[in-house]
């Protein structure tokens, strides 16, 4: 079968999505259950028989791992939010194999983003060998054939899911267990992805996210319309959500369970613009803005966006004159950072600056990982970053990098520009600070002064954090994105104009 292509479709998936007829979704279906919820919970042996089921594991479980698998494994409906690098994949496919063991479950469902499928079936080689699974991929036809392949597990992404419900792949393919991994996915009950992963036939739903809330507790009830569509989230009031998904709910600090992992050091630095990007900024902030202001009326969120996103990026670098205050502070870092031994992660969410970075970056031998990539060079790059010391730098998108990856053999992140919301910053960097890191993690935020990044560094710094006992009381990493009001404000455009794209957007 041919291989995943990028973070989504393959090619042949493209064109099938043209040549086909789609078919609409329909009302979330009611598969019968195995068993009642009640029948299920007064049968099902205690947690401790059944983890003390013979199993010979690659590794020991760490006793939070441990009690992860037994909240699992005891539970229908569970939403499993360790923080980064705790282990979740793990924790989800011990209590599978257990299960499967025990003969409470036959057939399993994964679905995860499509730059981690294959980790996912290499842990379960791992840490299940003697459970059968299967990748659905390739082309239409091979993804039909997957779904009727008598295995343990089934393990798929997103995009593919979406088209091969509209196939009518997936009809009347029951599942006992379908895990929704990085389920931030389905934070937004609109999209077509949550109302597909809803509408899959299931005795049991699983979700694991380290990012359970990102921008508002709509995030935490969208993802329980899939764990626990019964509780029907939309009628609860933000300060007694907690109380209600208790039951289903599961989240560890890293600090709370892991002792010996090294600390995490974060620290901003501030530059200033060469003499090149500052004359390239002032003239694109200068015509931009009155651009923007000439639109009047016809002015959209969407173009104050692109002025936004243009600043952005001549922060990175000048296009003209390649001069860039980022890369010469970057370059002597990493020059120290190779002398010591040592490796490092640079995120950008440009991959035309990842582009940039590897070119001039050239001598460190650096690898590039993100979204256009095939599934096979991915993997490629992850191992030769891991493996070979002549690669002493991963050039990492900050999408594709953000979720499944194993990058503990870096001791250094840096974040070449900032995205809107911290939480996907954290997500990226914990791809490095995670069980199995043995140095303490070094991170540094390059933001230039005086620039657009300084005045969203600054908003967001007095904007009203989400601190809230939904998921936890220090829980500080789910700031709201910029509101449009905000997005006018960093660009030096008046309050009325706002009001005018906010108009136009309802």
């Amino acid at each position: 079968m041919s291989q995943s292509g990028s973070d989504g479709d393959t090619d042949t998936e493209r064109m099938d999505l043209s040549a086909r007829t789609r078919r609409p979704l329909t009302a979330e279906p009611k598969p019968e259950p195995y068993l009642s919820e009640e029948l299920y919970a007064l049968l099902l042996p205690p947690a401790q028989d059944l983890v003390g089921l013979a199993f010979d594991w690659p590794a020991d479980l760490y006793p939070f791992q441990m009690d992860g698998v037994r909240f699992l494994i005891q539970r229908r409906h569970a939403l499993l939010a360790d923080d980064m690098g705790l282990g979740k994949t793990i924790q989800a496919i011990a209590a599978i194999r257990i299960l499967l063991k025990a003969g409470w479950i036959r057939r399993a469902l994964v679905v995860c983003p499509a730059s981690i499928k294959t980790n996912w079936l290499a842990e379960f080689k791992r840490w299940a060998p003697e459970v059968v699974c299967e990748l659905v991929q390739g082309s239409a036809e091979d993804r039909k054939w997957c779904w009727g392949y008598p295995c343990h597990v089934l393990i798929t992404n997103y995009r593919s899911l979406i088209n091969d419900h509209d196939y009518g792949y997936c009809d009347n393919r029951v599942f006992d267990v379908v895990v929704l991994d990085e389920a931030q996915r389905i934070k937004n009950s609109e999209t077509k992805t949550s109302r597909t992963s809803r509408a899959l036939l299931r005795r049991s739903s699983w979700c694991l996210t380290g990012t359970p809330i990102e921008n508002s507790a709509d995030d935490m009830r969208s993802i329980f319309g899939f764990v626990h569509p019964k509780l029907n989230l939309h009628y609860v009031p933000d300060d007694e959500l907690r109380d209600v998904i208790e039951p289903y709910f599961l989240r560890r600090r890293k600090q709370e369970v892991l002792d010996e992992l090294p600390p995490k050091r974060i620290a901003d630095r501030w530059l200033s613009l060469s003499p090149a990007q500052a004359l390239a900024y002032e003239r694109a902030r200068t015509e931009g803005v009155a651009y923007l202001r000439e639109l009047g009326h016809q002015i959209s969120i969407t173009h104050v966006l692109a002025l936004i996103t243009r600043l952005k990026q001549i922060c990175n670098f000048d296009q003209r004159t390649g001069q860039s205050c980022k890369l010469d502070y970057l370059r002597e870092g990493v020059e120290d950072i190779a002398e010591a031994g040592e490796k490092a992660l640079v995120f950008s969410q440009f991959t035309e600056t990842l582009e940039f970075l590897r070119a001039e970056l050239a001598a460190f031998a650096p690898v590039i990982y993100d979204g256009r990539i095939s599934t096979a060079r991915k993997d490629g790059a992850l191992q030769a970053f891991t493996e070979d010391p002549s690669h002493r730098l991963m050039l990492v998108s900050l999408k594709a990098g953000g979720v499944g990856l194993n990058l503990q053999a870096a001791s250094w992140v840096f974040h070449y520009d900032r995205w809107w919301t911290p939480a996907a910053e954290r997500q990226a960097e914990d791809r490095a600070h995670r069980i199995g890191q043995r140095k303490a993690l070094m991170i540094e935020r390059l933001m230039c002064e005086g620039t657009i990044e300084e005045r969203i560094h600054q908003i967001q710094q007095r904007k009203q954090r989400i601190i809230d006992d939904i998921v936890e009381a220090d829980y500080e990493d789910g700031l709201e994105r910029l509101t449009t009001e905000e997005m006018f404000e960093v660009v030096g455009l008046e309050p009325e104009l706002a009001e005018i794209a906010k108009r136009k957007t309802k």
